[in-house]
């Protein structure tokens, strides 16, 4: 998952595989199930979440914190 601020970068939920490519592009925070666990323990510092489908099953875990707070990622946006 990659999340941050707005307008500095946001943060893409994903396997390390492109994660160097997202941190270029501008992501404060790039991590896949430590990203989420921090989130699950309240961190919410960050404006934008991306994610790609195959994290959408650890995003998914996250929906009743994201969701309510229009931060929920929607897979096909990520890239």
């Amino acid at each position: 998952m990659v999340v941050g601020k707005v307008p500095a970068g946001a943060g893409v939920c994903q396997r390390r595989k492109k994660s160097e490519k997202r941190l270029e592009a501008g992501a404060d925070y790039v991590g896949a199930e430590e990203l989420a666990q921090k989130i699950t323990e309240g961190w919410l510092d960050f404006d934008r979440a991306a994610a790609t489908p195959d994290m959408m099953g650890v995003v998914g875990r996250l929906g009743r914190i994201l969701g309510p707070r229009g931060l929920m990622p929607n897979p096909s946006r990520a890239r």
